[in-house]
């Protein structure tokens, strides 16, 4: 059992070993390059509160992610259609207009849909969307999909 100088001891360890493993998948820098070479506005929607996400991803080396936004900024997680229209707001874009791109197929790709957004399933174990519910979503494997698929169709 522990007794609280052990717990607080274990939690420090913990949050300065953490950070270190926080690692971007190699397709992202070239993807967010892409979208910065052609002027397309990114960002972030977290089921975390921004300054927890904000450490994580300038951690991983993506600090050019410039707009963020956690749970704390309007009171609501993913699939919440408020978490993603704020996220559209801060990006100044038409929701119609927009891709959110997600690993959850319910919480991210349909939410997202929800609120307006064309939301994506980032499958990359490639599960293929078994279920019928996901049959329905627009499915990429890879964010470089993303590129292939849907960026030759955008103009800046």
């Amino acid at each position: 059992m522990f007794d609280d100088d052990a717990e607080a001891a274990w939690n420090d360890a913990y949050d300065q070993t953490l950070p270190r493993h926080f690692k971007a998948f190699d397709d992202v820098v070239p993807v967010l390059d892409e979208l910065d070479a052609r002027g397309i506005p990114y960002g972030a929607v977290s089921n975390n509160v921004h300054d927890y996400q904000r450490a994580k991803l300038d951690a991983a080396g993506l600090e050019r992610i410039k707009v963020l936004v956690g749970i704390d900024a309007v009171d609501a997680a993913k699939p919440d259609p408020a978490i993603f229209r704020e996220g559209v707001r801060l990006l100044g874009t038409d929701p119609a207009r927009t891709l959110y791109v997600g690993d959850n197929p319910e919480v991210d790709a349909r939410g997202a849909c929800n609120a307006g957004l064309q939301g994506i399933w980032l499958d990359r174990p490639g599960l293929g969307g078994g279920a019928a519910a996901t049959k329905t979503l627009t499915t990429i494997e890879s964010l470089n999909e993303l590129v292939e698929r849907f960026l030759p169709q955008v103009r800046a």
